[in-house]
């Protein structure tokens, strides 16, 4: 979502949130994606609020941080498809008093294909999807040791098993999305040719022929992020962090940086990553080399210079180069 639209948000009133928060149970109700659209409207403004807002401050305090973090992960993130009613034929009598009378086994006919039409679409292209990697073989004698960019895992998972096309191999457990690029890249095709048809500037072009190199672990040519959607135990801002932690590292090449929301699951998300930047508590964050808890308890306006002088120190004993 655009930074402009989020700063609008506040903006929206009591009635305009719940707009809000129906669209957010409909979407999960019908499991819809990032392909599909739900329009609502802000049928009021905070404007109409103001003197129950101070109201709400005198008696419970000014609106935190922890409370907004307590707030997003119980009414947004874990809002709840209960109390759903679904339109069916009869329902929409009133509305269309001209309409045909059909029989009942016609209606739960159509009601049940309009209401599964997504699931089929979805699963449609997931068949179309399997059938594509399937039929991309793989070679009988490929030597899976000699593929720059898998892992050592992957390596043996492959040369013991050796699956018969690309769509077995992505099934196979310990065969990461990471090796199954370098795999694609190496094992399938000796380039990528990116051609362009119109006015894409040129680095734009070489931008993204590097970003496909090293989507394949083939060549390592900028800083790599890893980072986590943020939920509720996530007490600090993650999208500036994000930002501020990206413009201060973007220059140390080959580097893997995990940016994590809470400690709970951030240190296992990031495993693989050089540094980590993980949430400790509110405005608290702990600083990881490798797998290892370096600092604790750094007061977030701190942290990132903490980052940088973490890394600095380890380049000039020579951990990192």
């Amino acid at each position: 979502m655009p930074e402009a639209t989020i700063e609008q948000l506040s903006l929206l009133g009591i009635s305009g949130i719940a707009n809000v928060l129906c669209c957010i149970k409909f979407a999960k109700y019908y499991e819809l994606t990032g392909d599909d659209v739900v329009a609502t409207v802000a049928t009021d403004s905070a404007v109409m609020y103001e003197s129950r807002v101070k109201e709400l401050n005198e008696q419970q305090g000014n609106y935190s941080l922890l409370t907004a973090a307590r707030d997003f992960s119980e009414h947004l993130h874990g809002i709840r498809t209960d109390n759903m009613a679904e339109l069916t034929y009869a329902d929409l009598a009133p509305f269309d008093r001209d309409r045909p009378a059909l029989p009942k086994t016609v209606t739960d006919q159509v009601e049940i294909r309009i209401k599964y039409a997504g699931y089929l679409a979805r699963q449609e292209k997931q068949i179309e999807e399997f059938a594509r990697e399937e039929s991309r073989l793989l070679p009988p004698d490929a030597d899976y040791d000699g593929i720059h960019g898998l892992r050592l895992e992957a390596r043996q998972k492959l040369s013991a098993i050796r699956p018969h096309s690309i769509g077995q191999a992505s099934r196979i457990s310990g065969v990461s999305p990471a090796d199954m690029g370098a795999l694609m890249m190496d094992g399938l095709t000796d380039g990528l040719w990116l051609m362009n048809d119109g006015d894409i500037a040129m680095q734009d072009l070489t931008d993204t022929a590097y970003g496909i190199l090293q989507a394949g672990r083939l060549r390592m040519v900028k800083t790599e992020y890893i980072s986590c959607p943020g939920c509720g135990r996530t007490l600090y801002d993650l999208r500036t962090t994000i930002a501020r932690v990206k413009e201060a590292t973007k220059s140390m090449k080959g580097l893997k940086i995990g940016i994590m929301g809470c400690i709970v699951n951030g240190p296992g998300e990031m495993a693989d990553a050089d540094y980590g930047y993980v949430g400790a508590g509110v405005g608290r964050i702990a600083l990881y080399r490798g797998k290892v808890c370096v600092e604790r308890g750094i007061p977030e306006a701190e942290a990132v210079e903490h980052l940088l002088q973490l890394i600095k120190e380890d380049q000039e004993r020579g951990q990192k180069k």
